[in-house]
């Protein structure tokens, strides 16, 4: 780190090496005359991000001048990302985010990735000097608390902000934020909940109020946490950390529509986070809302190209998305998505092909939408192809790839395959309660989200209807439903307990009391851990009854 606080004028800037990364050749001459006139000596420059994070993997440089537009390749934010990623950036060192770009996008983006400057184009060179010194003198005045951070070494970290602290100094503010902070890190949550309260309670801070909603969820009073967010919101909607905590919480609290709707209205104030779209898509395929899984999918992906957060999962997600929606489409629309589901494939195996497991999840992904648009002879050719590479002995199935089989199975109407599959992975996986709930979802509901939408549509109808008393018509869209998933337990309970109701005002026939032993019969596989257990046995009771008692013949 230099050395700042020599007496001559510029003496702080001698012993920097500084980076400057620009795609226009102008400026970064420009600000090389400059910072020479500062008296720097070392200086680099780089036209884009792929050689600046290349210049710092060879060089430890001071300081790094970086335009957020860099042209094609990643842009500035995406170049402060990897180089903290990969540990190149250290808390010592200086990062200044440069645009002309003031846009809403880009703005937001460079707040939330807090850089240690921001500087607007066209700026003179004494704004220059005065940001850049003021800069270092912080990071001078704090060095050994950030050497302390860079190791990893809260305790040390925390005992010389308490001394700082102590001295009043300039960054007295920094150096208790820092240590409330990392108090909350270490899991000290009564002594950050204290100092929070203390802060909020002397002037009503954000930062404050934020830790203080960090450490209520960390003990799991959701409620309260859910307060302080929404009173932040209240006086500044456009918090965004106030947002993904609310989501955060309401995710806790199982209530996913709401997590929602919070991650959105996150993603609308700051729409160039690779995290926070991919979270947004998994949340709303958990509220079978693939449109918007879909949209969210597709930014993750078109953001992911230079980005060190990419991944083959935001690829493969949105190409599963992009089947569901497809499935069965036939319209202009339709073909349209399935063909983009096709182009992704590939590249994503172009992009991801040294994992066998990426090949195998695209050759399945591509054989359910084949099979969407009725292509079923080319969807078997595929399944073959993947079917291969599953049974090779070195290729060792995740759990994520084998349900993903399961599912291409029944999309193909291979129906007890789909189901040997899932009740081996049931068998050699008893204990692990989250993969079990996945393979009962997929016994009860195999097939598309829409099926699922239409077969729940129906079930919310039929429960109205027999609310009202209406139990025929009850009885006629429940038959409906099971139509669209006929393995589902709740539906073909829910068809027997609309039965037994309709027969205490009339005599069943043979065939009633057959259709509800079939209905019993297709969900009896389920064992005493289910939630409908209790439900199936006293309903198979009273069919029994009925079975037993003399009946009208149809």
């Amino acid at each position: 780190m230099m050395t700042f606080g020599a007496p001559e004028k510029y003496a702080a800037f001698s012993k920097m090496r500084v980076l400057i990364v620009d795609d226009f050749e102008n400026f970064r001459m420009s600000m090389k005359k400059i910072l020479l006139s500062f008296g720097v000596d070392k200086v680099d420059v780089t036209r884009n991000g792929k050689e600046a994070v290349r210049a710092c993997t060879d060089v430890k440089y001071d300081v790094i001048l970086c335009d957020y537009n860099l042209g094609a390749g990643k842009n500035g934010q995406q170049v402060l990302e990897e180089l903290r990623h990969l540990k190149l950036l250290k808390n010592t060192d200086i990062f200044i985010i440069v645009t002309a770009d003031s846009s809403k996008e880009v703005v937001m983006s460079a707040v939330e990735n807090q850089p240690d400057e921001y500087l607007t184009k066209p700026f003179s060179q004494g704004v220059f000097q005065k940001r850049l010194q003021s800069t270092m003198e912080k990071k001078e005045a704090v060095v050994s608390i950030n050497e302390a951070l860079d190791q990893q070494d809260y305790p040390s970290a925390i005992k010389l902000c308490a001394t700082e602290i102590s001295k009043k100094t300039k960054f007295r503010s920094w150096c208790f934020k820092t240590m409330v902070n990392l108090y909350y890190l270490e899991g000290n949550l009564k002594l950050a909940r204290q100092l929070y309260t203390e802060s909020v309670a002397k002037r009503e801070t954000v930062w404050a109020s934020i830790g203080l909603a960090k450490v209520e969820i960390a003990e799991k009073n959701y409620d309260v946490a859910e307060l302080i967010c929404q009173k932040i919101i209240g006086n500044d909607s456009m918090n965004l950390a106030a947002h993904e905590l609310l989501a955060v919480i309401f995710e806790k609290n199982k209530e996913l529509k709401k997590a929602q709707k919070s991650l959105e209205l996150a993603v609308d104030i700051s729409p160039l986070n690779i995290l926070r779209q991919n979270k947004l898509g998994d949340i709303c395929v958990e509220n079978l809302d693939i449109e918007r899984a879909m949209v969210a999918y597709r930014s993750a992906v078109n953001l992911g190209e230079y980005s060190c957060h990419h991944s083959s999962e935001a690829y493969l997600n949105f190409c599963r998305c992009l089947t569901d929606i497809s499935d069965s489409d036939k319209s202009k629309q339709g073909k349209a998505l399935f063909t983009e589901t096709l182009e992704v494939l590939k590249l994503t195996t172009k992009k991801y092909g040294d994992s066998a497991e990426v090949k195998i999840q695209s050759l399945l992904v591509e054989v359910r939408a084949l099979s969407g648009q009725d292509y079923k002879l080319k969807a078997l050719e595929v399944l073959e192809q993947a079917q291969v590479l599953c049974d090779k002995p070195e290729n060792i199935l995740s759990l994520t790839t084998t349900l993903e089989l399961a599912k291409s199975l029944y999309s193909v109407d291979l129906v007890e395959r789909a189901q040997d599959v899932l009740n081996t992975l049931a068998e050699h996986h008893p204990s692990d309660k989250l993969l079990q709930k996945s393979i009962n979802d997929m016994l009860e509901e195999p097939y598309g989200f829409k099926k699922k939408i239409r077969a729940r549509h129906l079930n919310k109808t039929s429960i109205k209807q027999a609310k009202e008393g209406d139990y025929s018509a009850a009885i006629t869209t429940l038959k409906l439903a099971i139509t669209e998933t006929p393995m589902h337990t709740g539906l073909n309970l829910n068809l027997v307990q609309t039965q037994l109701k309709q027969f205490e005002q009339s005599l069943p026939s043979s065939a009633d009391i057959a259709l509800c032993q079939s209905c019993i019969r297709k969900v009896s596989y389920i064992e005493k851990g289910h939630k409908q257990y209790k439900r199936l046995a006293s309903l198979t009771k009273k069919v029994d009854k009925l079975v037993a008692a003399p009946v009208p013949s149809n």
